[in-house]
């Protein structure tokens, strides 16, 4: 299946996304913290809401959180309601920036996915029909995830290494896809960014870390 890919930006991107309720609705079982990578970070864990009755396999939708790298939690979720609708939803929290540089939070990512394929035949997943969406540091890393089934070094965590990390379907909800020309223009982009916005280039540094 080819991918598809959904762009949403906003003027007010943050101040427009309500925060999701953690209620969770009538209908739906939730399983918390499930451990996708064996021994890992405290933070390599998912929450997976299902429908209480289906009638056959669940596509999944996978929602990664924002917060720019350095903060988030998988406990707001605003998917949850698509697992009234026939669909799996699994909600992760990925390593931040303060545990680990990049590119930790994309392998995380594509650990998740691969241990939602490797389950699927216990939680009746769909493992042909995975999406992604995430929201500002989240939709960056629901691109990567688009953009990168065959980059195999990002493979490199957690286990289920005969599934694939690819996605079908990817929604990204402003989220940043150049960091490096970001505040500065072409050429020496390092030092512009030193210079003209000092704040971006110190959160580019420990993300990345150097």
């Amino acid at each position: 299946m080819g991918l598809v890919v959904l762009l949403a930006t906003c003027g007010s991107a943050m101040s427009q996304v309500k925060p999701a309720s953690s209620r969770v609705p009538e209908g739906v079982n939730v399983l918390r913290d499930l451990a996708y990578v064996q021994n890992g970070h405290e933070r390599n864990c998912l929450d997976l809401y299902l429908p209480k009755k289906t009638d056959g396999l669940l596509p999944v939708i996978v929602w990664i959180h924002g917060g720019a790298w350095q903060a988030g939690s998988k406990d707001r979720c605003p998917a949850v309601a698509f697992a009234t609708r026939g669909f799996a939803v699994a909600s992760i929290n990925y390593r931040l920036s303060q545990h680990a540089v990049f590119p930790a939070q994309i392998e995380d990512c594509k650990a998740a996915i691969r241990w939602l394929r490797g389950k699927a035949a216990q939680y009746n997943l769909d493992a042909n029909h995975i999406g992604v969406w995430g929201a500002s540091a989240g939709g960056h890393l629901v691109a990567l995830l688009g953009t990168s089934g065959s980059v195999k070094e990002w493979d490199a965590r957690g286990e289920h290494r005969e599934q694939s990390s690819r996605v079908q379907c990817v929604v990204d909800w402003f989220g940043p896809s150049n960091l490096a020309s970001m505040g500065g223009s072409h050429g020496d982009v390092r030092a512009e960014l030193n210079e003209q916005d000092p704040a971006l280039h110190a959160l580019l540094q420990e993300m990345w870390g150097r």
